[in-house]
């Protein structure tokens, strides 16, 4: 099976468990004014070691010179609310807890010839293109004008219809840029040079293949370097006979419209003609402001890699859509196209006839935990603020400041990219799918892949882009820098307070002497960032005897107090919420990343780490057009010698697919193939599309009888991975 690379990777969710409960109501959240006498207050301080060089930008930072932080004493320091983030992300793991930061976002997608069937196909079935329309047109597509207005309820956007070209059926056409050159009206839009040679295919069946290695080159050296997206506000006449434009600019021609167009990709020769006489008879139609919020952050995603995006045609800004001056088409809005489901709601919007859709779920859906009632341990212990309640935490994080400062440096590298959750095989929990039927934010049952976590290296790499406004110049801290951070905590339970030192070291530091590492800061894609925290000491109040003397009294917790507090965490979710931590896969993965120094073998393959948007780019390796699912994390850290023995005691079921009973040497090969303990269990009856569902396995292996195809392909088509014992060694289908 084909996997896609990243420098990231996800640390899984654990659906089986239920999110424990710290607090069932309110009123049992513990005051803050207030020492308790049956709760914990004091500090933590810790040490943080850069193991390689470090960034954290601070606010004299700008997008193309970011320094380090300093505090107010001018010394370099990591921001406490850094460290507020990257503990609470630990506490979240280790408490399953709902994750709040996660966005609910609504993502839009738009496939076409995308190689994940399944998706195309649903894209399709809601975006239809009338096979039997003369006018190449996605069936049911309007033109409209967008407008805003300021409502009480805010600056509301509405869609403005309008009429069709009398009885055409139709409230625009494609038209060739030949056409409209010969007929003049193109007024600087066109999008090439000269007029386009025609196409002639030396067959139907190999149209498409020549089209684009044959015909789309020609185009290029055609193309008008200085062609940009347009609105024409020009009245043009035109008439329609035997499926052909005719009369454009001719007076007496019965309809009039004008041209539009998005910018320029490969292989495009048409324009849009659209009509632009208003529909009274027919209501504005109301966009929702979710859909209005999915457009722009969709513009805005998609503005990194394609500049053109930038182009106002593109925007819904209220800046960009109100009248600029009197004339009468800008006046009435922006012309945008849309379509109407069949219950009168609005399916989409866009620039063009084949516009991106919303996903039928929002990104939170894919989130396992759920609390119906009650309050988390992080919502509990970090405090929360939501629509009319709020509650303060109970932990304050200082600075850590560094004071033994290695040196510093400054380095030109590309700006990492910002996430981009509408990559679902990268995003989405696609174990047993391949690239042609991935799951997606339209399947009700999908999962999100995790918490995320970028791959550490030995050594960072320096990446410059051959775009100067993808780079910018950052300062770091170099890699042996120590700084020491602290912790203030307030009136916290035993458990709580475990889960606050696991969530700094969850391994105890006596018995276990590898380095617990992770990374933060900026650059976290290139191996910037790598630390370990180490040299812990608690120092719990005692309140009672605080009350009668000037100063709070202190006591030092040794090791052994520490892993005290840690054990009556992980017991008493054992005991009270029925969940072993150690044995979950949140925690096992958690356990093996934090403990993984490098992945090397797995990233220095790849460059940056990053796959290249488009095939052209790359012909080796995948790229993100090829749409296969990002490998397992459990999988990459076996194959790493540094995680091998925390992954690998993990037993899967395997389907021993034989007649004959597998011996230990056979077992042995498959653990080995597989990297983990395998429990093998027998069947001889063939699979086939009838009875596979019933085979709940993700791996199936064959003994060294021939099988028939049907039967591989049956699995392979279903998800599974095909294994063949042949001479004695594993060979994957």
């Amino acid at each position: 099976m084909n996997y896609s690379y990243a420098p990231y990777n996800f640390i899984p969710f654990t659906p089986s468990v239920k999110t424990p409960v710290a607090y069932s109501d309110r009123e049992d959240l513990p005051v803050h004014d207030v020492f308790l006498d049956d709760r914990l207050s004091g500090r933590i301080e810790y040490d943080i070691t850069a193991l390689t060089d470090i960034i954290v930008g601070g606010a004299a930072s700008d997008k193309n010179n970011k320094k380090f932080f300093k505090n107010g004493q001018g010394q370099y320091a990591i921001p406490g609310s850094t460290m507020r983030g990257f503990f609470r992300t630990h506490a979240e793991i280790l408490s399953f807890s709902y994750p709040d930061m996660i966005e609910d976002k609504v993502f839009l997608y738009r496939k076409f010839a995308d190689a994940c069937v399944k998706l195309r196909n649903e894209y399709s079935s809601r975006m239809k293109v009338d096979e039997n329309s003369e006018y190449g047109i996605p069936a049911g597509v309007k033109a409209g004008y967008i407008y805003c207005k300021k409502e009480k309820e805010g600056v509301c956007y509405y869609i403005r219809p309008v009429k069709q070209f009398g009885s055409l059926g139709t409230t625009f056409f494609k038209v060739h840029e030949n056409t409209l050159r010969k007929s003049g009206v193109l007024s600087g839009h066109s999008m090439y040079t000269e007029e386009l040679p025609p196409f002639k295919p030396s067959s139907s069946q190999n149209a498409l293949d020549e089209y684009k290695k044959q015909y789309i080159p020609i185009l290029q050296g055609m193309k008008n370097t200085n062609y940009k997206a347009y609105r024409s506000n020009r009245m043009i006449k035109f008439d329609y006979k035997e499926g052909h434009l005719t009369g454009i600019n001719n007076d007496k021609s019965p309809y009039s419209g004008v041209l539009l167009n998005s910018s320029y990709i490969d292989g495009k020769t048409h324009h849009y003609f659209v009509s632009a006489d208003i529909n009274t008879s027919v209501n504005s139609i109301r966009i929702n402001d979710m859909y209005i919020e999915a457009y722009r952050n969709d513009l805005e995603r998609n503005r990194i890699q394609n500049r053109n995006l930038k182009h106002p045609f593109y925007s819904l800004d209220e800046k960009d859509i109100k009248v600029k001056n009197n004339d009468e088409i800008t006046k009435k809005g922006k012309l945008f196209f849309y379509k109407v489901n069949s219950d009168g709601t609005l399916l989409g919007f866009g620039p063009t006839p084949y516009f991106r859709i919303l996903y039928k779920n929002p990104v939170k859906k894919g989130i396992p935990y759920n609390v119906e009632s009650g309050y988390d341990y992080v919502k509990a212990m970090f405090g929360y603020a939501g629509k009319g309640e709020s509650y303060k935490s109970r932990i304050s994080f200082q600075n850590a400041v560094a004071h033994s400062v290695i040196g510093t440096d400054s380095k030109c590298m590309m700006v990492s990219g910002t996430p981009r959750g509408t990559a679902v095989q990268m995003y989405l929990d696609q174990t047993g799918k391949n690239e042609t039927n991935l799951k997606s934010y339209n399947d009700d049952d999908f999962l999100l892949g995790g918490y995320k976590v970028y791959w550490k290296r030995s050594n960072p790499i320096e990446y410059k882009s051959n775009k100067d406004n993808m780079n910018a110049t950052y300062e770091m801290v170099k890699a042996g820098t120590v700084f020491s951070g602290s912790i203030y905590f307030n009136n916290l339970s035993r458990e709580e307070l475990g889960l606050l030192l696991l969530s700094i070291q969850y391994k105890n530091p006596e018995e276990e002497k590898r380095d617990e590492t992770y990374l933060i800061g900026g650059a976290k894609a290139y191996g910037f960032g790598k630390i370990k925290l180490d040299n812990i000491r608690l120092y719990t109040d005692d309140t009672r005897k605080s009350f009668i003397n000037i100063n709070v009294i202190e006591n030092k917790k040794t090791v052994d107090d520490i892993e005290g507090y840690k054990n009556d965490y992980k017991e008493s979710l054992k005991n009270t919420y029925e969940i072993d931590l150690e044995k979950t896969a949140t925690f096992r993965v958690y356990k093996a990343y934090a403990m993984q120094s490098k992945v090397d073998e797995y990233v220095k393959a790849y460059d940056t780490g990053y796959m290249k948007i488009s095939r052209k780019a790359d012909k080796i390796n995948p790229t993100y057009p090829d749409r296969y699912p990002l490998a397992d994390i459990e999988t990459i850290l076996k194959e790493n010698l540094n995680a091998e023995s925390e992954v690998s005691s993990k037993t899967i079921d395997v389907l021993w697919r034989s007649c004959k009973k597998p011996d230990s040497n056979v077992k042995k090969l498959i653990e080995k193939h597989l990297g983990t303990k395998v429990n093998l269990i027998s069947s001889s009856e063939t699979i086939n599309l009838i009875n596979v569902k019933k085979y709940d396995y993700k791996t199936i292996v064959f003994d060294e009888v021939r099988i028939s195809k049907d039967e591989i392909n049956c699995l392979k088509e279903d998800g599974r991975i095909v294994l063949q014992i042949e001479r004695n060694q594993v060979v994957e289908k």
